[in-house]
């Protein structure tokens, strides 16, 4: 239901329908990981920083969420964090551009 109502837009609803599914299935870290994209696209940005936190807990070598968490960090201008995150996802995964990119952007604007 939840990417039902995500999709449609209707944003509050996904919310609560992901937050209803994280308790339900407290381990599902694609569920974790959608909720955090919907928290972090609608600028929930505080909630989205707990449940990357929380994702991250359960599998520290997402890359993936890594990226996505420091972008989040850097949106809320805790750069020392976003590049330890954007370097830890390097070290995940050597081959992933997006780190690449995510540092370089860091470095550039820095």
């Amino acid at each position: 239901m939840a990417l039902v109502y995500w999709k449609k837009s209707e944003n509050d609803l996904a919310k609560l329908y992901f937050s209803l599914a994280c308790q339900i299935k407290p381990f599902c870290v694609n569920t974790w990981i959608n909720y955090g994209d919907l928290l972090f696209q609608t600028n929930d940005l505080i909630s989205a920083e707990h449940v990357y936190k929380r994702i991250l807990a359960l599998e520290p070598k997402l890359f993936n969420v890594r990226n996505k968490y420091g972008k989040l960090l850097f949106c809320t201008n805790k750069i020392k964090d976003a590049k330890r995150q954007f370097k830890i996802a390097l070290n995940s995964a050597p081959e992933c551009q997006e780190a690449l990119n995510n540092l370089a952007d860091l470095y550039f604007i820095k």
